[in-house]
């Protein structure tokens, strides 16, 4: 996995992120803040997450980070993300959270999207997200996931 800005993202007040291998975590609400395309950015880092690639595409140039919860391969959202030069997240709880048949829907979606991301030199970061302690994932297996999703 390349460097990035953030080693994990999470949704709770993680104190032992060391034991997992991290150098620093950004917690949700605290240190990064998320919001909807349209809302107002009040404060940085922002995360744009939506649904709608449109939406995304139309305001990327408020958000550092954009995170496209469909993981849909949209042509004009990953050149006008290029373009601006802004990262795409992968949210592993995206998978984690998913059992059977859906889980690998969810890898085989997101697979394909990194793929995409690649191919139009969008830079890609993957985080949990994790709602609580339960849902992190140290640094290698993330790093393993990453690269099971990342295959050539």
């Amino acid at each position: 996995m390349a460097k990035s800005k953030f080693a994990d993202i999470v949704a709770f007040n993680f104190e032992n992120f060391k034991d997992y291998g991290f150098s620093s975590i950004e917690m949700i609400g605290r240190d990064v803040h998320i919001y909807s395309p349209n809302d107002r950015v009040t404060k940085r880092p922002a995360i744009s997450r939506s649904s709608n690639p449109e939406e995304l595409k139309r305001t990327a140039k408020f958000f550092d980070l954009l995170y496209l919860a469909t993981y849909e391969t949209d042509i004009a959202l990953l050149t006008t993300a290029a373009a601006k030069e802004k990262t795409v997240l992968i949210n592993l709880s995206d998978i984690i959270e998913k059992e059977g048949l859906q889980r690998a829907i969810a890898m085989n979606r997101i697979s394909r999207f990194i793929k995409f991301c690649k191919s139009y030199k969008v830079a890609t970061r993957i985080v949990t997200f994790a709602k609580n302690e339960l849902g992190i994932r140290s640094q290698k297996e993330i790093d393993s996931i990453y690269s099971l999703l990342h295959t050539d």
